[in-house]
């Protein structure tokens, strides 16, 4: 977890003082955060990878057409969720707590790259979501099928893609780089370079497919009511976002490169 500034530490204790209307709060915040990130919506989650889990949930939803939290157990565990074997990682565990099946393709290797057909032939009428895991430095190895190809089939099918982009600032244009290319939802961490609440997280996308996901999430009685995110955290990653934004990147990836080199 990274270091929170002092004025985001600050507005953390402010409302920490204050009696506060939860649904309020979000609708204010999550409005601001989409402006901020120039994105269609916004929702504060604990984590990255809870946003996953309520990204799955609001993608079994949106395919059976009815309130997750009425559908039972052996409902929810028909649907499946595609992942590339090249971005399945220990994160997607989230998927198996919600009860949805995950199908693998391929394999975490180059030997027998993914192609279009072979991701069109596994997609069914159960298939809720294509989570896609974006990641550099070893996190993702090689085979899967590429963004732009995987959002163009997912259009055709009508299905939503889940990006994991937890690590993946800065750049700070990554915040609506894979929502802009097509992505319904693009996650990151609030506790690392953004420097936010480390119990916090960033859900970014469509403004109907979020919709389902504020439905699911906290405080509302059901899959998501687990999930909590304080005031203190739905304000600190506000103020630290808003922050992060008005910074100056070219500054601090700098500052960073001088801090590890030792040179000026």
């Amino acid at each position: 977890g990274s270091r929170m500034l002092p004025s985001t530490i600050g507005r953390m204790s402010e409302i920490a003082e204050s009696y506060t209307d939860i649904r309020l709060l979000q609708t204010v915040v999550h409005r601001r955060l989409a402006e901020l990130t120039h994105n269609e919506a916004a929702f504060v989650s604990n984590g990255a990878d809870a946003g996953l889990y309520l990204c799955a949930a609001a993608a079994v939803e949106r395919r059976a057409n009815r309130p997750i939290r009425y559908l039972s157990q052996q409902e929810i565990s028909s649907y499946e969720v595609v992942i590339f074997a090249s971005h399945h990682n220990p994160y997607d565990f989230v998927l198996h707590q919600l009860g949805v099946r995950t199908k693998i393709l391929g394999f975490a290797n180059f030997i027998e790259p993914i192609t279009s057909e072979m991701l069109e032939h596994n997609i069914t009428d159960r298939t809720v979501a294509i989570f896609f895991f974006q990641a550099d430095h070893g996190w993702a190895t090689q085979g899967g099928l590429p963004f732009d190809r995987t959002i163009t089939i997912s259009k055709a099918f009508n299905l939503p893609v889940i990006v994991d982009c937890a690590a993946q600032l800065p750049p700070k244009e990554n915040l609506w780089k894979f929502t802009q290319a097509g992505a319904t939802a693009a996650l990151f961490s609030g506790g690392k370079d953004l420097r936010g609440p480390q119990s916090s997280g960033l859900v970014l996308g469509q403004h109907e497919f979020l919709n389902i996901v504020t439905r699911i999430g906290f405080p509302n009685y059901g899959h998501g009511r687990m999930m909590k995110t304080g005031r203190e955290e739905i304000v600190g990653l506000y103020w630290a976002v808003k922050e992060y934004m008005e910074a100056d990147e070219n500054a601090r990836i700098a500052w960073a490169a001088s801090s590890i080199t030792g040179i000026p």
